[in-house]
């Protein structure tokens, strides 16, 4: 089955995005451990927010990362109702 021209521009703007999403979750860690080796082990509460500290573990989130998905997410719930209409 072939994807009208409508399609084929939402499916390349919806894989850019996934494209830049994963690369934000891969170059999350390395960012955090460069702001903790030049910050005295001080990261920014909107970098990095430990959740669990305990026995040598550390369980933690980004909030900027947890909202930028919130968002996407919000886009493509409303973009889905534009396209189906």
């Amino acid at each position: 089955m072939l994807l009208s021209k409508d399609y084929h521009g939402v499916f390349t703007y919806f894989g850019i995005l996934l494209i830049i999403i994963g690369l934000l979750l891969i170059v999350t860690p390395y960012i955090v451990e460069f702001f903790m080796k030049f910050s005295k082990g001080k990261v920014h509460p909107l970098i990095y927010y430990p959740i669990y500290k305990g026995n040598g573990i550390t369980i933690g989130i980004s909030p900027i990362i947890l909202l930028i998905l919130l968002l996407v997410y919000i886009v493509f719930i409303l973009g889905r109702g534009l396209i189906l209409k």
